[in-house]
């Protein structure tokens, strides 16, 4: 009889669990007397009780939503399916069940969670196809659908991934505003919700947009998904941006998946913008409308990089670019770092360090980690280049360029363009600009003066944990 009505009854489960305990592992035909205790009298007592009270069910309506009400004890799990009408809960049927010995030692989440699913898989005939909320005591499990499967024990990952499959919709705290176009008729719906204003994309268009800004330069997922934000706007954007950048092919094929463990130096950060820069050449690289080579150069405080194609690296030609590329639009270096090249070493060079009043800096021979900012640039400069495939790496290095210059530096805090230029670099497909810079150049001097003196260098990150040697 309790397995007819059972759907009717409200956590019978829990309620005869001492009176399924009592004939547990008898045989059908045992005739032996079983010891009536006073809990078996009182558990008899309340399964009587519920199946004179029980619950009048409502019929379902197809058009109602749903919601599943969950529980666990340490003895069963229970589960009521119910449906809103006319702003109140009309149940449609129960669901209990005893936990096996080995189910009664889960811990509270874990049981938590095994209600959710078994009840999803009880009404599975009801729920599937339509829209329901799950309801639960236990506030943990908000976070169980955010987890990943790495994260999650072997035990809870089979229920986390039927129930992740049923999950549809998430949080956001977006708060969107619709806009017209000063330029067109057109009107687009923007994220209000920061400072900021920000462009909502649509799902048919968000890869586009990663697209356009991943393959400038091709930069980690978590400097991509950095980069994005500022500019635009969607829900769970940072999982989509790191899983296509986790598939961009052109990266894996390009891209070396390792880290260089050096011991970590501290060499003295410099006081003001363009005070120390590090040179190098790259070459000689595939021939590209005659450039066979590009000299590289970077600044110490704001790693604003520059990269100029070669025809040859002869010390004429390094000194002509060096002078023409840098000190003409920069200024005089106090500190030039370079390696003991011929061109660095050729008296030419040096004669220009002496009449620019810039002090030479050498590295060790055949030790390029002691140039390492700037030979670490050569892996991204590298890498993203070689990810536009077949192309002509002169024609692409000007978008590569300003995807690295752009790019957000965690331990800057800022993109290189923002340290130099005071503000962001707009991108291409960019609608706002969310500085307000004043109209008279003389204030905008006065508070960009402020804002650099104020400004200080951090030193170089180092990539690698440091390794404590016991005594």
């Amino acid at each position: 009889m309790l397995n007819f009505y059972n759907r009717f009854l409200k956590g019978i489960a829990s309620i005869q669990a001492p009176l399924l305990k009592a004939i547990s592992g008898r045989k059908r035909n045992n005739n032996a007397k079983i010891e009536w205790t006073s809990e078996l009298k009182q558990s008899f007592q309340r399964v009587k009780e519920h199946l004179a009270q029980a619950t009048s069910l409502a019929f379902p309506n197809s058009n109602a939503t749903l919601s599943l009400q969950t529980d666990a004890s340490d003895k069963a799990i229970g589960a009521v399916l119910q449906q809103h009408s006319n702003g109140f809960l009309q149940p449609l049927s129960f669901f209990s069940r005893k936990l096996t010995p080995t189910q009664a030692k889960y811990s509270a989440y874990d049981r938590e969670l095994l209600a959710i699913y078994m009840a999803i898989k009880h009404f599975r005939y009801m729920l599937e196809g339509r829209n329901f909320h799950v309801i639960t005591d236990h506030k943990p499990l908000i976070y169980a659908f955010k987890k990943k499967s790495e994260q999650m024990s072997p035990r809870q990952t089979p229920s986390d991934d039927e129930l992740q499959q049923l999950k549809q919709s998430t949080s956001t705290s977006l708060k969107l505003k619709k806009f017209t176009l000063s330029e067109t008729a057109s009107s687009i719906h923007c994220d209000i919700s920061e400072e900021d204003i920000r462009p909502y994309i649509p799902a048919s268009l968000r890869r586009r947009v990663f697209d356009m800004v991943h393959q400038m330069s091709h930069p980690s997922g978590r400097a991509t998904h950095r980069q994005i934000a500022q500019k635009f706007v969607w829900p769970s954007m940072a999982k989509d941006i790191k899983e296509w950048a986790r598939t961009c092919l052109a990266c894996q094929q390009s891209k070396i998946h390792r880290h260089n463990h050096t011991p970590p130096t501290r060499i003295p950060v410099p006081d003001t913008r363009f005070e120390h820069v590090h040179i190098d050449i790259v070459g000689p690289l595939p021939p590209s409308k005659s450039f066979r080579y590009l000299l590289t150069m970077i600044d110490r405080f704001t790693r604003w990089p520059e990269a100029i194609p070669l025809q040859d690296c002869t010390a004429n030609t390094v000194a002509k670019m060096f002078f023409t590329h840098w000190v003409a639009r920069f200024g005089a270096p106090r500190l030039i770092t370079t390696d003991q090249g011929s061109q660095f070493e050729a008296q030419l060079f040096n004669t220009l360090a002496k009449l620019i009043r810039s002090k030479r800096c050498r590295t060790t021979a055949y030790h390029p980690e002691s140039n390492g900012i700037i030979e670490r640039w050569h892996r991204s400069l590298k890498t993203a280049l070689m990810c536009h495939g077949e192309t002509q790496w002169t024609d692409t290095l000007p978008v590569v360029l300003l995807g690295l210059r752009t790019c957000f530096k965690e331990d800057l805090g800022a993109s290189v363009a923002e340290l130099v230029y005071g503000t962001t670099l707009k991108v291409p497909g960019e609608f706002f600009s969310s500085e307000e810079m004043s109209s008279d150049p003389r204030i905008f001097v006065e508070d960009f003066r402020v804002i650099m003196q104020k400004l200080r260098a951090g030193p170089t990150s180092h990539h690698i944990r440091p390794k404590l040697l016991g005594p």
